[in-house]
């Protein structure tokens, strides 16, 4: 749990994690940092000033705390990491997927159309008939974006990252611009992040969640997306059907009780 005021530490050093400091898995992180930088823990949920560094160790203070877990995502506001979208740990999963016959890969922090068209020439050049899926989530994206969508079979907002890295109030306009780029060009649209996010505790979401739905729709996106802890909750709380029965109201313009027809649902592990 961090506190705010206290001094915590994010290191490259691999297998750390006590109360004060813990891993990251991003060799280069302490390069792409400044004493001054503000850091974004799990979508802008918590953040610290970085105070100093050393060639292996970033030294903070929580500005905003709340309870770090493990795998969570790290932005700088304001920059974007050096990391490249595809890694050779992503290319050991691409080949893997291959070999598996996968139908999708998503590519996180694509910055512009060349990763896309890197990774198409690897799948034609294998035979597979894989789709491609660009993960919206980083502000270098936003000036390749039509080029990035026209290279792809579709795109994913990723609005927690872009929330972190851009003005958290033009997440939406921005979101909606992504929509009708895919619908202009016949792609397929994703929207994520905090979709339902509440019912990890309570049974029933929010209004505004269920409004952030019905908005995605409007617009005609294609699904929406939820994961981490609220994935573990997706059968006990009915998140499925709740988004299910959004879905239903929002595009047959009519109210749920209105209706008389049972819907039966099914979550596939994957």
């Amino acid at each position: 749990m961090l506190e705010t005021g206290q001094e915590f530490t994010f290191t490259i050093k691999r297998g750390v994690g006590t109360e004060t400091c813990v891993s990251v898995n991003y060799d280069d992180f302490v390069n792409d940092v400044e004493v001054g930088d503000m850091l974004l823990v799990d979508g802008g949920m918590m953040s610290l000033l970085v105070k100093s560094k050393t060639e292996d160790s970033v030294k903070c203070e929580v500005i905003d705390g709340g309870e770090l877990k493990s795998r969570r995502h790290l932005n700088v506001r304001g920059k974007s990491a050096t990391l490249p979208s595809i890694t050779d740990k992503d290319w050991d999963d691409i080949k893997f997927g291959v070999e598996n016959q996968v139908d999708y890969y998503a590519v996180s922090f694509v910055k512009d159309a060349q990763v896309v068209h890197e990774l198409k020439d690897y799948l034609r050049s294998s035979n597979a008939d894989i789709h491609v899926i660009v993960k919206i989530e980083s502000a270098d994206s936003i000036p390749n974006l039509h080029s990035i969508i026209t290279a792809s079979d579709g795109a994913m907002v990723a609005r927690g990252d872009l929330g972190a890295e851009l003005p958290i109030e033009e997440v939406p306009l921005l979101q909606e611009e992504i929509i009708r780029m895919c619908r202009s060009m016949g792609k397929a649209v994703i929207v994520a992040t905090n979709m339902l996010e509440s019912m990890i505790v309570h049974p029933t979401p929010t209004r505004a969640e269920v409004s952030d739905i019905a908005i995605a729709m409007e617009f005609s996106d294609d699904a929406e997306k939820t994961f981490g802890d609220a994935l573990s909750y997706l059968l006990k709380h009915g998140m499925v059907k709740e988004g299910e029965e959004v879905a239903l109201v929002q595009s047959g313009r009519q109210p749920i009780w209105r209706s008389q027809s049972t819907h039966n649902i099914q979550v596939r592990k994957v």
